[in-house]
């Protein structure tokens, strides 16, 4: 079971994350920086790329039992 906790510097902690977890989370974090760099005018993120993030059925797993609760 991973714990979320917020810290005094306004940094965040996840502690308890299995390696699969930490992959997939990586992988959908590094695929969204990609795509989305930088806002619009309006504030919106916009990408002409396709959204794309491919995590194995392991991590799909992990995931699953993830406890994602703040």
């Amino acid at each position: 079971m991973s714990r979320t906790k917020f810290n005094q510097n306004g940094t965040v902690s996840i502690i308890g994350l299995s390696i699969e977890q930490y992959n997939a989370i990586s992988s959908i974090v590094f695929s969204a920086k990609r795509c989305f760099e930088e806002p619009e005018e309006n504030g919106e993120y916009y990408s002409n790329d396709d959204f794309v993030c491919s995590l194995s059925p392991q991590e799909k797993a992990a995931m699953d039992k993830a406890d994602c609760t703040i």
